[in-house]
């Protein structure tokens, strides 16, 4: 009986003297948030009645605008951290083909892309033009990290196959029914593009 008593005792000791992996984690890991997501943070926090009416809205939406063109005039990598998933591809007049890579909540089901701070969500589509066998490289709906030399926003500087100027504006939006608001950073014409499928 002294026996099994020690043993007990024993085997509780060392037990107890062996760390549990999955409790052995003193603070939780901290992933850094996109630069995007600081930067619409940091906007957002200089309208905090962003969702009260349009005028608001639109003074935001226009300070985003700029902001944005002059971080990515100034890197180029601004937002190639962030994921993209493509999406589209369209055969252009000169052999080329227009692709559309889309970065949101359903596209890419990535959850930096939300911000507990500002309780804001971002999406933003990256358009570029590529020879045929680099389109042929690509998967659909795939997901990769995209690298280029930016153009500018695609508002009236991209021209579809039909002959229409393509737009795609940003713009930010919170229905009563939502937890979070949206802000959609805009549509990007990037160049000599690059990509990496995750």
């Amino acid at each position: 009986m002294k026996k099994i008593i020690c043993l007990a005792l024993l085997s509780l000791c060392l037990f107890s003297c062996v760390q549990n992996p999955r409790n052995n984690t003193q603070e939780k890991e901290t992933v850094k948030p996109y630069k995007a997501i600081e930067l619409v943070d940091t906007l957002i926090s200089q309208y905090p009645n962003l969702y009260v009416n349009e005028v608001v809205g639109e003074r935001f939406r226009k300070h985003l605008y700029l902001e944005l063109d002059k971080k990515l005039t100034e890197d180029n990598s601004f937002l190639s951290e962030i994921p993209v998933c493509f999406s589209q591809m369209l055969k252009s007049d000169s052999n080329k083909y227009l692709l559309k890579f889309e970065c949101g909540e359903y596209s890419t089901n990535d959850e930096r892309l939300l911000s507990e701070k500002s309780n804001t969500r971002i999406n933003f589509a990256i358009f570029a033009e590529v020879d045929e066998d680099f389109a042929s490289t690509l998967e659909n709906n795939a997901i990769y990290t995209l690298s280029g030399t930016y153009k500018g926003y695609v508002d009236g500087k991209l021209t579809l196959p039909s002959g229409r100027l393509f737009d795609y504006q940003s713009y930010c939006h919170k229905s009563e029914m939502e937890e979070y608001g949206t802000v959609c950073l805009g549509g990007f014409l990037f160049d000599k593009i690059k990509v990496t499928k995750q």
